[in-house]
């Protein structure tokens, strides 16, 4: 073998998180489906829950509106009716939906704000004992979708519907861009 080289093959550069962009959340990462009665609850389960780690941006691959954000500081797990920090919000494609455990909410999500594709709504959290978590047994999204009711929100919010087969997890992903100037919300220069 002597004389003979191998042929170099060259790796494809390896991509960070910041740059390749969101990707959205797998069947596989829901720890917790729709209408699941596992042993520690009293009632059946009103949304899914999606793993995810503790600070994860949340994002979807459509544009949308706040409808209302519910931000916590509280370590309580009764916070928010144990929702802990949540957020609801309309897809640009009509699909309502509530996200809970909330780590962070970041200070442009009120309500009437709008979001385009990619950017990030909030961070997940969950971690027992940590603020935002409210009742929760480890870092996860608690994920909802509801349907309108026609009768008005407060309604509309109690109409839960699976969001595997209704369709709204198709559209949430982790990762994302943060929000145009949003530094310039958390501290202006004096």
């Amino acid at each position: 073998r002597k004389g003979k080289t191998k042929p170099q093959t060259q790796e494809p550069p390896s991509q960070s998180p910041q740059s390749s962009g969101p990707t959205k959340f797998t069947r596989a990462s829901i720890n917790s489906f729709f209408a699941a009665k596992e042993g520690f609850r009293k009632f059946q389960h009103e949304g899914i829950d999606i793993e995810a780690k503790q600070g994860t941006k949340i994002s979807f691959s459509v544009g949308g509106t706040i409808i209302a954000s519910y931000p916590s500081n509280s370590t309580s797990k009764n916070s928010n009716g144990g929702y802990g920090a949540f957020v609801d919000l309309k897809l640009d494609n009509g699909k309502i939906i509530r996200m809970s455990h909330l780590s962070k909410i970041f200070p442009w999500v009120k309500s009437g704000a709008k979001f385009g594709p990619n950017e990030v709504v909030a961070l997940s959290g969950g971690k027992p004992g940590s603020p935002g978590a409210g009742r929760s047994g480890g870092p996860h999204i608690h994920f909802e979708q509801h349907e309108m009711s026609g009768l008005g929100i407060e309604e509309t919010m109690e109409n839960k519907v699976d969001p595997l087969k209704a369709g709204a997890f198709d559209f949430i992903q982790q990762g994302g861009t943060l929000k145009q100037n949003i530094s310039s919300l958390q501290s202006t220069p004096g």
